[in-house]
C-alpha cells in the first residue's frame, strides 16, 4: 500500500522543473514556514484531482514550522522543525530535492515500524552513499537529514527543498485497503499542484 501511494504522491511533488527561490550567500540559512497549513489528499488522488485536496491544520507531525539547511565540508545537514512530531502515521516519509550546480538529487527517507530508511537518487540510479541518514528527533521535534557532500560531487553550493509527507491506512473488510495523505511543503503556505520549491542558495562553510 505505502509503495502505491508513493508512486502517487511523488509524480505530484516532483515535477520536471523546480521553482528557484532568490540566491543568498551564507554556510547556514533557516527559512520558516508557517504554521497550521497541511493538507490532507486522498491516497488513490491522482495529479489532476486537486480539487480533492483539502486544509488539515490539525495534523501536527507534518507540519513544518522551520527549516535550517548548514552546508559543511563533509555534509549537507538539514533539519526540518514541526510542530508536534509523534510516531502517529503508518508510514512518514521525507521528500526531497537538492540542487548543486552541476545537477539535482532527490533525497527521500522513510519511517515504517520504527525504522527510517534514506536514499540518494541521481538522474540515472540510486547510488550508494555510506552515511546518508535520517534521524527523527522527539524531543526537539525535528527531523535531521545528513547528506554526505561527497555523495552528491561536493558543490560549492546547493539549494533544498523537501515535503513532509504522512500516510495513514485504514483496512475496510468490504472495500479494501483506504488510504489518507498529509502533507506540508517546507517554505511555502500549504501544498501546491506543483514542483516542490527550492530554498535560496546555501555556500560551503
Amino acid at each position: 500500500m505505502t509503495r502505491h501511494l508513493g508512486r502517487t504522491l511523488l509524480p505530484v511533488l516532483l515535477s520536471a522543473t523546480v521553482l528557484l527561490a532568490a540566491p543568498a550567500h551564507a554556510e547556514r540559512v533557516s527559512v520558516d514556514d508557517v504554521a497550521g497549513d497541511v493538507v490532507e489528499i486522498p491516497g488513490d488522488a491522482g495529479p489532476s484531482d486537486t480539487e480533492l485536496v483539502v486544509p488539515a491544520p490539525d495534523e501536527t507531525t507534518v507540519d513544518v514550522v522551520r527549516t535550517v539547511v548548514d552546508h559543511r565540508r563533509a555534509a549537507v545537514r538539514v533539519t526540518v522543525s514541526v510542530r508536534d512530531l509523534q510516531r502517529r502515521y503508518f508510514s512518514q516519509q521525507v521528500v526531497g530535492l537538492v540542487r548543486t550546480p552541476r545537477t539535482t538529487w532527490t533525497v527521500t527517507a522513510e519511517r515504517t515500524n520504527g525504522q527510517v530508511v534514506s536514499q540518494l537518487y541521481g538522474r540515472r540510479s540510486a547510488p550508494a552513499c555510506p552515511g546518508l541518514r535520517t534521524t527523527l528527533d522527539r524531543s526537539t521535534d525535528a527531523i535531521v537529514l545528513r547528506v554526505p557532500t561527497r555523495c552528491i560531487g561536493d558543490p560549492a553550493w546547493v539549494q533544498v527543498g523537501l515535503a513532509l509527507v504522512g500516510i495513514d491506512v485504514v483496512h475496510d473488510p468490504a472495500t479494501g485497503d483506504a488510504g489518507t495523505v498529509h502533507v506540508d511543503e517546507a517554505g511555502t503556505d500549504g501544498y501546491a499542484d506543483g514542483p516542490i520549491v527550492l530554498g535560496p542558495r546555501v555556500h560551503r562553510g
